[in-house]
């Protein structure tokens, strides 16, 4: 072999180590904080965690407390809808409603057909006098569960208040249906909204 075509293959070589170390770079730029299995594992243990403590704090109205709990827990994992659902409570508790609807928002982001975040929402902007947003989101609620509890009453509330009474008894007519333990509260209303 002679020392051309030695040095021929010597050339191919080091273009061969060269291309293949700019790939080893340049994968690396893309995830320089690849996160391990092990890692996102304690992250996902940590964010459980924070959530538990947030929610028994939230039960004791501690909710302030419950709050920094759900950060963390957001902190550990971004996108974890629960937390900021939970948060969202707190806050409305608290009765900053602006952050609240922020929160049912960015979990609606994460997905947006997250039926307790939807009702949450709803009856935020019901309290901000939003009355049509609100019927919208019980809206997305109802067609996916035609028989939730929290989006009827939702709104009928809405409903009442921009006063379409006949749009309002129809929802009141199924919550009799389906809930039992109220039915007469429902009765009730409907009775008032007749004598209008």
């Amino acid at each position: 072999m002679s020392i051309e075509h030695k040095n021929k293959e010597l050339n191919f070589f080091k273009r061969v180590i060269f291309i293949f170390a700019i790939i080893l770079l340049y994968s690396y730029s893309l995830f320089p904080a690849s996160i391990t299995p092990n890692e996102e594992k304690q992250k996902e243990v940590a964010a459980k965690k924070y959530y538990s403590m947030g929610d028994a704090q939230l039960n004791k109205r501690k909710y302030r407390d419950a709050i920094q709990c759900f950060d963390k827990a957001l902190e550990a994992k971004p996108l974890y809808k629960e937390a900021l659902l939970k948060k969202g409570i707190a806050l409305s508790l608290l009765a900053e409603l602006e952050r609240a609807l922020d929160c049912y928002n960015q979990a609606l982001e994460i997905d947006e057909f997250y039926i307790d975040a939807l009702n949450e929402k709803a009856y935020i902007l019901y309290h901000k006098d939003l009355f049509n947003d609100s019927i919208v989101c019980s809206d997305l609620v109802l067609e996916r569960d035609k028989k939730d509890i929290r989006a009827l009453t939702n709104r009928v509330a809405s409903y009442i208040k921009l006063e379409n009474y006949s749009d309002a008894i129809k929802d009141l007519d199924a919550l009799i249906k389906l809930d039992k333990s109220n039915k007469d509260n429902y009765l009730e209303l409907k009775s008032e909204i007749d004598k209008k």
